[in-house]
């Protein structure tokens, strides 16, 4: 086991990681969270009946590193995979990777710094996206620290600036998450899920630095361009717009 000096002195942030046949990316995402500066770290790797020998480098870690736990599940999907994690999960704050993503080695330091500073239960930073390797665009960007509201932010969510969708470029305080809080079997299950979880938290915070690495690649879920994908991921935003209207009373706009 590694001899890790871990600050007890932090709160506990779990890292949630997904994997399902991710060979040749999962080490690079699993030694950029076990790179962070911030080390009371709880990292769950969830092999979802993973067949190209994924499981294998999971083990493998949960062998060298005290702070890796791994399951392994039948196959399930994302969301299935998450909400297993989010069951065992220890720490008072829990992050979300994808397995072929990687992340900045400041990211939860950053993340943690920003939400204990301005008291609030929700952090979020900027998306780079790579293709072939190579930073493509950024989305959730924005320039500065700032707090927003829940109004502000869904506001901003729905526009497409400062608040993305995804799950993963946050840290989220643990009372913001049940136990099955993806919906299994869904598609655009982010988008369903951040929806709510803005509405919960209150308020949040972006860091206003890029910090999670989203690695596109061929067949992955977010390159899925068939029509049921399409319409389903246009419901989901389209729902979410007008429960907002309802909720606000047309302060979205």
């Amino acid at each position: 086991m590694s001899g890790i000096q871990v600050d007890n002195n932090v709160p506990l942030i779990t890292v949630i990681v997904p994997v399902y046949n991710k060979v040749n990316y999962v080490t690079r995402c699993i030694d950029s969270i076990l790179a962070q500066s911030y080390k009371n770290l709880q990292v769950i790797l969830v092999d979802d009946g993973s067949t190209d020998g994924s499981s294998d480098i999971c083990d493998e870690y949960a062998a060298k590193d005290s702070r890796v736990e791994v399951v392994h599940k039948k196959n399930g999907g994302l969301s299935s995979a998450r909400n297993c994690g989010i069951r065992i999960a220890k720490g008072e704050y829990v992050g979300f990777v994808d397995a072929d993503d990687y992340i900045d080695v400041e990211m939860y330091r950053t993340l943690y710094d920003a939400v204990k500073k301005n008291n609030v239960k929700l952090g979020v930073c900027g998306i780079l996206h790579l293709v072939d390797n190579e930073i493509r665009k950024a989305t959730g960007d924005w320039e500065k620290e700032e707090v927003f509201s829940s109004e502000e932010a869904v506001v901003l969510l729905l526009r497409g600036k400062a608040i993305d969708f995804s799950v993963c470029n946050k840290l989220h305080h643990r009372s913001l998450l049940n136990n099955d809080a993806f919906p299994e079997g869904a598609l655009c299950e982010d988008v369903v899920f951040t929806g709510a979880e803005l509405l919960k938290a209150g308020s949040i915070v972006h860091v206003g630095c890029n910090m999670y690495y989203y690695f596109h690649t061929e067949g992955s879920i977010t390159q899925n361009h068939n029509v049921a994908y399409i319409k389903a991921h246009i419901k989901q935003r389209i729902k979410l717009h007008d429960e907002m209207l309802s909720y606000w009373g047309g302060y979205c706009g």
